[in-house]
């Protein structure tokens, strides 16, 4: 799946969260797509890397997010899925890259 700008990238976040039935999890979503764009306006070339690193937390709170709501076998309440999102996703990508072994051979933008 290629994705050339916001609105293809939210597409599919926005049809699983309008899905299902987390009516807290969804506004938080919103917010999260709030903050996407109005962090993609506000790119400069004084502040890219922090944005980059931003949008990078966004992405991954939003990858979080998808997964425990898919795979909530502990039947976490919709407070504890936002919460465990905003705790792990600054360290989201480079765990899930330290599973194959790849986090500490490679310099990466991720680990801003």
């Amino acid at each position: 799946m290629r994705m050339q700008d916001p609105e293809s990238y939210f597409n599919l976040f926005d049809r699983f969260f309008e899905e299902n039935n987390h009516p807290l999890v969804h506004s938080y979503y919103k917010n999260l797509k709030e903050q996407f764009y109005t962090l993609t306006k506000s790119i400069s070339y004084e502040n890219v890397l922090l944005t980059i690193k931003e949008l990078v937390i966004i992405d991954a709170k939003l990858q979080i997010l998808m997964s425990l709501i898919n795979d909530n076998i502990f039947n976490l309440p919709e407070w504890e899925i936002i919460k465990l999102s905003e705790i792990d996703s600054s360290s989201y990508y480079k765990e899930l890259l330290d599973m194959v072994g790849t986090s500490s051979k490679y310099p990466s933008i991720l680990f801003l």
